[in-house]
Formats: C-alpha cells, sequence, structure tokens
C-alpha cells in the first residue's frame, strides 16, 4: 500500500509507516510520458522517465483522476481512460 500526492513540482510517492518507510520523488519534468491501463479492479498508470519507470497501481477509477492531474502538470498521457466503475 502506498499514497500518492501530485504536488506543485512533481509526483511523491510514499508508504504508510506501519508498512516499512520509502518515499520516491520524480519531478514532473523527468516523466517523458504516463501510460494508463485500465483493470477490472482499477488502473496502473506507469511513469516513464529517463532514470527508469515507476508503476502506481490504483483501485478504483482514481487513475484517471490522477492522469487528469499529470496532463495539467503538463506530462503526455497516454493509454485507456476507461474508469472500472462504468464497465460491466
Amino acid at each position: 500500500m502506498s499514497r500518492v500526492d501530485l504536488g506543485d513540482s512533481g509526483v511523491h510517492l510514499y508508504t504508510p509507516v506501519l508498512v516499512g518507510r520509502w518515499t520516491l520523488d520524480v519531478p514532473y519534468g523527468e516523466i517523458a510520458e504516463a501510460v494508463l491501463r485500465s483493470q477490472s479492479w482499477g488502473g496502473k498508470i506507469r511513469l516513464r522517465c529517463d532514470s527508469g519507470e515507476v508503476t502506481v497501481t490504483t483501485m478504483g477509477p482514481n487513475y484517471v483522476r490522477i492522469a487528469d492531474l499529470l496532463r495539467e502538470k503538463g506530462v503526455r498521457v497516454m493509454g485507456e481512460e476507461v474508469p472500472a466503475s462504468t464497465s460491466g
């Protein structure tokens, strides 16, 4: 379980204390693109950066909301955008 914050300068990913603490900061300028993939239970966003890739997994349609916020920050977003709540 991890958390995602989209701040002014980049994406901040972190885990709650009970799971073991780790953090990762990815500046928007380092994200080449974000690729969405819907799943039956939610979705995934793969952030492709010069230094590697980070995959963010969400429950429900939150991945679409995150994608919209990334677009607002100037990140190119590609892939599916069908919220899981509208399928089936």
